[in-house]
């Protein structure tokens, strides 16, 4: 979790005030996939498309 928060914390003051609050938005999401899926074997499944989004996201703002 803290490796997540970092990246977007980084991702958003790279990017600007839109880019944080999808970070934010990312993040809320996250925190409540994990509120729903307790056990960690479901929690780390949208974990890669999450970071390839944000992937998506970084090469497109360059």
């Amino acid at each position: 979790m803290e490796l997540i928060i970092k990246i977007n914390a980084g991702l958003g003051m790279e990017f600007g005030m839109y880019n944080s609050f999808l970070n934010i938005w990312i993040l809320v999401h996250i925190v409540s996939l994990k509120n729903i899926f307790v056990s960690s074997s479901l929690l780390t499944l949208p974990l890669p498309s999450l970071i390839f989004s944000c992937l998506f996201l970084y090469t497109n703002n360059r």
